[in-house]
């Protein structure tokens, strides 16, 4: 029988800003997110959250299906997920599966100057069989 390993790397980078920068924003139908902000959002309980959430499906099993995913979330001001887009994915269902994980994680709230904020974040996911 194969094992599965499921691994999930988080890229929110914390940071801390030293000089007065413009912070990027994008558009995204009639709302804005941010791009970075002085408090960026993580899962509510940590990784696990995601990472719980993550299967193989029987096909991608089948064919050995590897990689990383790159999910970009749209989070809201209350830290639920608003949507999910995949930037690249891996096909076999594990696209829709890795989305679908992310959507449904409550995040702590973004914020810029104190005030929470909307933020556009990218998850990667990895998928490897072991």
């Amino acid at each position: 029988m194969t094992k599965l390993l499921l691994l999930l790397l988080v890229s929110i980078f914390p940071f801390t800003i030293f000089c007065q920068i413009e912070i990027p924003m994008r558009a995204t139908d009639d709302t804005t997110y941010f791009l970075a902000v002085e408090v960026m959002p993580e899962p509510i309980g940590g990784i696990s959250e995601i990472s719980d959430r993550l299967y193989y499906t029987e096909e991608a099993q089948m064919n050995n299906i590897e990689g990383k995913i790159y999910v970009l979330a749209y989070i809201n001001e209350e830290g639920n997920v608003d949507s999910t887009k995949i930037l690249q994915g891996l096909g076999y269902g594990l696209d829709e599966i890795a989305g679908d994980a992310v959507l449904q994680t409550k995040f702590t709230k973004a914020k810029q100057d104190g005030v929470p904020v909307k933020v556009e974040v990218a998850i990667p996911i990895i998928f490897k069989l072991d």
